[in-house]
Order: C-alpha cells, then structure tokens, then sequence
C-alpha cells in the first residue's frame, strides 16, 4: 500500500462519505482499490438499489480506540471487513457476511455477542463485544531470569589450598595441617576431590574425604554423580555416604524455575482496565489490561498464607475488588512434575577417618510427583542386604488452611518386621503461625544406618506463634517423647522477641521446663545492635540447670571482597565449682592472593581451656587459557579481562570485589552457580581513550565452574579538523553540512559544527570518499587521515573545491 495514495484517498473519502451516489460510490472504491480491494461493480450489484455509503469510522471496541477504518453503509446498517475486524482483536467473528470481489464483509449489527452503535457527531462506530470473542491476555508476574544471561562453557580448573597450625589444651592436638580440594570442567563435566592431611603429635598421615564425576544437565535439571556423595532418604530415613551411582532431579540446577504452585487468577473485563494487585494489603503491582479474559500466573511468589485482592477501574471509572486468598509450601509440587533420587554404591565407614573404607552394597531412592497443585505423592525406600526400609509419602496443601505432610514406613531387619508412622501440619501466616507433629514407631522399626539401638515409642510436638508489627514475635511450644528403652521426657517453651530502635536491632527470650528424671527450666535471652551494615555487638545469657553463662561480641562483618573481618568476644560461665572467663578473638583478612584465618581462646585461671589456630587459604584458577591466583573458591569463579588495565574497580551484585592487577586481571573466586551474577566495572577511572563496549555483564556458571568475563576494552582514536567550500575562488566554512565518508565499503556519517570543525572516531589511516550534501550543496573531495598521535589527532584543514558546475569538482588538500 502506498502511504502518500491511502492519505490522499482517504481525505477525499471523508469530504464525500456522508452521502454518495452510486456513480460517486464507484469512484470512492476505485480510488482506494489498493487499500480496501473493493471490486464497485460487484459491490452495487450485490446491494442493488440500496444506495450504499462509503464512510471513513473510528471504531472503538469496548470503549478502546482502535483506528480509523473504511467501512459501508445500506440504509443505516454497516458492512465492515472481517479482516478489519479481525485486526482491531475480535477473534470469533460471527453474523451475516457479504462477499464482493474476494473480499468478506460482516453486517455488524448482525455479530453475536457484539453491540454496534453508531455516533455521527465523532463519526464512531462503536463496538461492545462480550469478552468471550476478545483475545485472552497472560500475564506471568514471575520476574525468573533477567536478559542477556551469558552461560559460560568454557573449560575450567581449580586447586584450593588451607594450610595452617593448631593446638592448645582443649582437646585439639597441637601440629600443622593441610586441606585440599581440586576441582576441573570439561563442558557439563566436574571433576571433585577433596582431602586433609594432619603432622599432629598423635594424628599424622593424609585422608581423602570425596571424590566425584558430576555431569548436570541444565535442560533436564538432572545431576547424576559418580562417586562419593550423601543423601538423605526423607521422612522416617536416615542421612549417610555413599561410593556409587548417583541420578537425580535437582530442581536447584535452575533457581528461577518455579517448582511449587503459586497464586494463579483469571477473569474478564468488559472495558480496557488498570488493575492494582495487592498482597497482604500493600500495593506490589499496577496493570493496564485490556478488555477480554484475563490471566494472572504467579501472584505471590512466596511460601506461606497470602491475602490477594485485586482492584479494577474500568474505563468509566467505575471500581470492583476482588478478595481472594492462597496457601503456597515449597514441599508441594506443581502438577505433572517430578522430583526423585535413584541411588546404589557402598555405604561409607568411618568418613574422614580412614581414605577407603566402605562397606556393604546399598541401595537408596526417593520419587515424588505432583498429582495436582494441592497433592504430592511419593514413596521411599531404603535397602542393603539383610535389611530394607520403605514407604509412601504424601503432601497435601489444605486450601488456605496450611500444609499436612504424611508419611509411612515398612522395615525388614533379618526377619525383624517394623513399622513408624508421621504426620506434620505446618501454617505461616502474615501474623499467625503453627505446627504439629506426630510420629509413631514400632520396637523394631529400623533404618538402613544404625545409630544405636532405636528407643523411640512415639514422639509428638505443636507450637503456635503469633507476631505483631508493635509487641514483637510470641510462641509457646509443648513436646512428648516417649522411649521402649530409656528416659521419656516432657517440655514446655515459651518464647518473645521483638525489633527495636527502628530496625536497627533485636532481643529475644526463651524459657523451656524440661521434666524427665528431674524438672529443670532452662532460660536463654540475647541481643543485638548494628551500629551501621559492618558493625554490630551482641550479647547472649543461658541458663541450664545449674550453670549460667554471658557472652558479649562486637563484631566487623566480613567483606565479600579485599578487607579484613573479626570478632572479639568474651564469656563468663559460673557452676557450683566456681567461675571463669574466657577471651575469644577471631579475624579474616581477604587479601588479593590468600585468605589469612585466626583464632585464639584464653581463660583467665589456670589450666582453663586454652586454644588457638592460624591459617593461610587460597586458590589458583584456570578458565578459558587464562590463569589467575587469589583466595579460595568457594562456589563458581570467575577471571575479569580488562585489557592491561591496571586498578580498575570490580563489582559483583553492586559489592566491590577487588581491584585489576597490573596484567588488567581481577580473580573472582566467589560466584554463586546457577544464579545471575552481575558483574560491572568502574569506567570513572579508566584512561580517557579508552571504551567498554558494555560496563556491565551478566554469567550463570555452572556448578564449581570458572567463567572468564572480558569487557574488551577498546582504545579510543578520535580526529578533528575543519572542512571549507571553496567556489569560484571563494573559501567558506563547511558548517553544519552533513559530511560522509566510504569506510570499508561502509557509510560514516559525521556533522560539520561552526567553522566547519569536525570530529570523527575510530577510522584508520588511509585516504577516504567524502561527500558533503545538505541544504543544496553536494561536493566530492578526499580525506587524508594519519596515523593517530594520541588518543587525538588533528588532521588540520581539508578544503572542497567547487566550481561554478558541480560535475566539475576538483579535489584539493591543504594543511
């Protein structure tokens, strides 16, 4: 369609719509046949002797303008394109249709659902539509993953040293040690080992603790490990090692995948509407919705009792709350999902002890599925030879009420049958929450690891809390216990804690009566205060039987980067014995290539409790060929490439991190995996000739991965100089003419200023095409740039001859 022919039709259109005869209707289509593909003839004979109407509209639907459109009109009644139609969002066009020349019209008066209504003073046809016929509108209030996320692949490696000495008389032998841990990628590929060696008097020799291949998929979320590894059965299992195969589906390969259900709302609007969401009565989001059904995912985005309430004004003005409510648990699985661990290797014996010593062959699995949003079902099993242990699990989200879980176990211990069964109700809300639990074991219910002779009979607990913006947090807590073998006991908690001076800090206070052999009561307070976001003092008293004891600490919090943290601490413990005091100082210092750790103890009597160890921590990384030292990684790293740029700041998440070495490398060794990290530098106090293309970048590493994050800096080159004109003899200056230049087979643009004076960046030496064209002046002439001297050059005078016959431009070069 041509634009400058549709505007000029159009106009004519409007002068003439009002009231055209047959002849006149004619040339109206034939003029906008390019933009209607109306056929005149057809149209005339279809309609007969109606007299049809060629009218330029504005049609509104359900009070929201849509444009302006060509439509006909036979004796009052409109004829409107179903592609029109179609367009302004009316997905479901139903009614009496016309076909002319191809092209299918609609009689709106007869479109189900839709009111047309004719306003000849605004020339609108308007449109009220039932919201069924409107497109739906999804809106996904889940933020997830922010853009341009880089995940780096490159291959990495890690060696993390700790090598210190320790000793004293409380129990740790004197002597040095070393812990070491390697770590190497190679794509979706980690390699982990970790050991310690100890040159105690009475504990010499070196031990392997862990070493594993771990392949994660981050499509799938699937982590499968061979190796040593833990895990953790569930309810009514155990927790141990294991030397074997690990497959499982780790939903914290991807943070900002949702996993559990979340506050969905859905509804229509008869007009286009601004919605205000509200979650426990504070405004979070304003939406402008247009009319039709509507579709809110993920409200709450939180765990827990939420109050949600929509307020909708309509395009009249006129307002409607919907109040709703929902109950969200991370242990509920939205519906069709999966989480399981299939499991099988020896167990580990005596883990830390000795490097190889496992056992007999075991077997361990978990799998739960989300049946719908509200229930999660499950089953367990645990076994190695002799023995097995197993059962199936439930969750189960009680609307708004809260969250009960249930569980049942089968054990089979060389012919010895058993059996436990637990139920827990969890409820958190704005202000309330609660807790139940029960658990009911048989004798001779066994796990698959044993920790000595199982004496449970059955166990029971339940808290209530309430918290208040002014009185501050109350709970009060009853438990049972109940043994076949050994002391039952009964306990009854009560516990306040408020916020105080803004915010700026907090008290608590705990008192428990414990009745088993004998009744005791057992109190525990504390407090703290933070003088600012690095420095704070705290205080804890205890009371437990017939021992109290203080403890006051001031503390500077460790900085994430270069800085040094510590604690200085003091306690007094009094008993029926008498009474001492301790001094417990404490530091970190994160230097630029090693951690540096110390502790010391020291009573004040003699043969009081007197401890003390010093060590130094670091790492040396390897990511995408460069290499880099610094202090130990503790998660995924990261090497900074700034050019050779020495002393530029580097941030992660808005923190300082350190400073680039003289080779312009900065070592990250604290990148979190899985979760975007931002990483920026400062361009403040970088050279002036040089530039970032970005000054910020955004990676997720992989699990224990090395990224390299290279800001390319570029070297800015920059020239200045002066364009004249000169004609018949006459110089003037080129001023605020357009000038441009052939690059590489590539248009540059720049703008003269006053005087002609020009400034150009990033162009190599070499002579260029230039052209001048603006406000009538078209002149051809070369520009000579020289090889740069500085980050600024000036390339001094060019003049454009131009004659009195433009075709006969010279070319001329002065300085």
């Amino acid at each position: 369609m041509n634009p400058v022919r549709a505007g000029r039709a159009i106009g004519a259109c409007r002068r003439i719509a009002r009231r055209l005869t047959v002849a006149g209707f004619e040339l109206c289509l034939a003029a906008l046949a390019g933009i209607t593909n109306a056929q005149p003839v057809s149209m005339v004979a279809a309609l007969g002797s109606a007299g049809p109407e060629a009218m330029v509209v504005q049609i509104t639907l359900n009070q929201e303008k849509k444009g302006q459109y060509f439509v006909n009109v036979v004796d009052g009644n409109f004829l409107v394109r179903v592609e029109d139609l179609k367009a302004i969002g009316l997905v479901q066009v139903g009614g009496r249709t016309l076909n002319s020349g191809g092209v299918d019209y609609v009689w709106a008066h007869s479109m189900a659902g839709v009111q047309a209504s004719f306003n000849e003073a605004r020339l609108s046809l308007d449109l009220v539509a039932d919201p069924k016929l409107l497109p739906a509108t999804t809106v996904d209030l889940w933020s997830g993953r922010g853009e341009r996320v880089t995940y780096p692949d490159n291959a990495s490696a890690f060696f993390n040293y700790d090598i210190g000495y320790a000793g004293g008389n409380a129990g740790v032998p004197d002597g040095a040690f070393i812990t070491t841990q390697i770590g190497a990628r190679m794509g979706n590929f980690l390699f982990l080992n970790d050991s310690t060696c100890s040159a105690a008097s009475n504990d010499r020799g070196c031990v392997r603790l862990t070493t594993s291949l771990i392949h994660d998929n981050r499509d799938t979320l699937v982590r499968t490990t061979v190796g040593d590894f833990g895990f953790t059965s569930g309810y009514l299992g155990t927790t141990f090692s294991m030397g074997g195969l690990s497959y499982s589906k780790l939903y914290d390969i991807d943070p900002y995948f949702l996993r559990y259900p979340q506050q969905n709302l859905t509804g229509q609007l008869r007009t286009p509407s601004e919605v205000d969401l509200y979650i426990d009565g504070q405004r979070v989001r304003t939406l402008r919705l247009p009319a039709g059904d509507f579709d809110l995912r993920n409200i709450t985005q939180a765990t827990g009792y939420r109050s949600v309430d929509l307020v909708v004004r309509d395009a009249f003005g006129r307002e409607q709350r919907i109040n709703t409510s929902f109950y969200s648990s991370d242990r509920s699985l939205k519906a069709g999902l999966h989480e399981y661990s299939y499991n099988v290797g020896a167990l580990r014996e005596n883990f830390g002890v000795e490097s190889n010593d496992y056992g007999p062959l075991a077997a361990a699995a978990f799998h739960r599925y989300g049946l719908t949003d509200s229930l999660t079902i499950g089953a367990r099993a645990e076994a190695k030879s002799g023995r097995f242990n197993g059962g199936p699990t439930a969750t189960i989200v009680l609307g708004a009420a809260g969250l009960l879980n249930l569980a049942a176990s089968f054990s089979d211990n060389s012919g010895r049958t058993g059996g436990a069964a637990l139920a827990s109700y969890s409820y958190l809300g704005q202000h309330f929450n609660a807790g139940l639990f029960a658990r009911k074991d048989t004798r001779n219910y066994t796990t698959l690891v044993d920790f000595g002779q199982v004496q449970r009979n059955y166990e029971a607990a339940g808290s209530i809390g309430y918290t208040a913006p002014i009185w501050g947090s109350f709970s009060v807590g009853l438990a049972t216990y109940k043994a076949y073998v050994g002391q039952d006991h009964r306990s009854a908690s009560l516990s306040y804690g408020r916020p105080l001076f803004d915010g700026r800090a907090s008290m608590f206070v705990t008192v428990v009566n414990e009745r088993a052999a004998d009744t005791r009561t057992n109190v525990f307070a504390g407090f703290s205060y933070n003088f600012d976001v690095n420095y704070s003092l705290t205080g804890y008293y205890q009371r437990l039987r017939d021992t109290t004891s203080e403890t006051i600490q001031f503390q500077k919090a460790q900085p994430i980067g270069e800085g040094l943290g510590y604690v200085i601490g003091a306690s007094r413990q009094d008993t029926p014995d008498g009474s001492s005091t301790q001094f417990t100082p404490s530091f970190q210092y994160n230097g630029r290539w090693a951690q540096v750790r110390g502790f010391a103890q020291q009573g004040d009597g003699p043969g009081s409790p007197r401890s003390y160890s010093l060590s130094v921590a670091g790492g040396i990384a390897w990511a995408g060929g460069l290499v880099a030292a610094g202090r130990p990684v503790t998660d995924s790293f990261g090497v900074v490439k700034i050019d050779d740029l020495e002393d530029v700041r580097v941030f992660v998440n808005a923190q300082e991190i350190g400073r680039t070495g003289p080779n312009g490398r900065l070592f990250v060794p604290s990148l979190a995996s899985f979760i975007d990290n931002q990483i920026s530098i400062d361009v403040a106090n970088v050279p002036l000739d040089f530039t970032f293309p970005e000054s910020t970048r955004v990676i997720s590493p992989a699990y224990r991965a090395g990224a390299v994050v290279n800001f390319e800096a570029r070297r800015l080159q920059a020239f200045t100089g002066t364009i004249k004109i000169r004609t018949n003899g006459q110089v003037r200056p080129a001023e605020f003419l357009n000038v441009t230049l052939a690059v590489d087979g590539r248009p540059l643009t720049f703008v003269t200023g006053r005087g002609g004076e020009f400034y150009v960046e990033d162009v190599k030496a070499g002579r260029y095409a230039a052209v001048i064209g603006a406000n009538g002046t078209r002149c051809h002439f070369d520009l000579v740039v020289r090889n740069p001297e500085g980050p600024l050059t000036d390339l001094g005078e060019a003049i454009c001859e131009r004659p009195a016959e433009p075709a006969a431009a010279t070319i001329s070069r002065s300085r």
